[in-house]
């Protein structure tokens, strides 16, 4: 198991991703974003995919909705990778 999946089960209980995922499922829903799928490839995958997308840089105004959005979606993969983590301890 990968080290960084370990130190973040262990320091954020369950309750709080738990409320996290709740937040992030309300707030795309207030946004009108729409959902995450990631069909045929695992979370993890999924999430390096999204991290590679988002490109900042220096000097340059991203598209706010955008990056909110992409945000919002790696939140929501970060909880099933832990959720999924969680289950394997």
């Amino acid at each position: 198991m990968d080290v960084w999946f370990t130190l973040t089960i262990h320091q954020f209980p369950a309750a709080e991703v738990k409320d996290l995922h709740n937040q992030v499922l309300q707030t795309q829903e207030e946004l009108h974003i729409a959902g995450i799928s990631h069909e045929g490839k695992s979370a993890e995958e999924a999430y390096a995919e999204r991290l590679a997308q988002m490109h900042l840089e220096e000097g340059v105004i991203q598209d706010g909705p955008k990056v909110v959005s992409t945000v919002l979606q790696r939140c929501l993969l970060w909880v099933e990778i832990v959720e999924e983590r969680s289950e394997i301890l």
